[in-house]
């Protein structure tokens, strides 16, 4: 048996490059300003997923599928982090991906806010309902553990938004736990 033939693949440099000389894309096909921002922010030590947001680990992926009809030329490529790109719809249209783009742009940044609110509306009401454990509640922060391997994993090769905002409130709680406890049983 055969093996079917090797599909000829465009780099990330190669696809941010382009679209950065060619920033009328965005316009052209409709992308939001977020886009454009990111694809401007963007560089290879950084690797900003150009629909959500998240840094770190990025693919190329199609604007219209390679296997209905797109190319692997830049304008067709589109630089997202797996989980955008494993979400993102695989059509013979142009629209759709851009409608899916548009509508998950910055979904990173607004997760992260949400999750901050969360965090400190609990250690307010922490603060409110046990005054006497805030400075330990503080201590217990400085002191935490933001080692993310020790308690939460990788969906692929990257942490997942749910992954980082749910470390982020594992670390409150267990500077609550701390806090509750006293410094001498910690």
């Amino acid at each position: 048996m055969e093996l079917p033939p090797k599909r000829r693949t465009v780099t990330r440099t190669t696809v941010r490059n382009a679209w950065l000389q060619n920033l009328q894309w965005v316009d052209d096909y409709g992308f939001c300003e977020y886009v454009r921002e990111a694809i401007e922010d963007d560089h290879e030590d950084l690797r900003i997923c150009w629909c959500c947001g998240v840094t770190g680990y990025q693919e190329v992926a199609h604007i219209i599928a390679h296997s209905l009809g797109g190319t692997h030329l830049p304008f067709n490529c589109f630089l997202l982090c797996a989980e955008c790109h494993l979400n993102s719809p695989d059509c013979s249209i142009a629209k759709y991906f851009v409608a899916f783009t548009n509508e998950n742009a910055g979904r990173f940044s607004r997760v992260l806010a949400e999750t901050f609110k969360k965090i400190n509306l609990r250690v307010i009401e922490f603060c409110q309902q046990e005054p006497e454990q805030a400075k330990g509640l503080v201590e217990s922060m400085q002191a935490a553990n933001l080692d993310f391997s020790s308690r939460a994993t990788t969906h692929g090769a990257n942490y997942s938004i749910s992954t980082k905002m749910a470390r982020l409130e594992m670390v409150l709680d267990e500077a609550i736990d701390r806090a509750r406890l006293g410094p001498a049983e910690t």
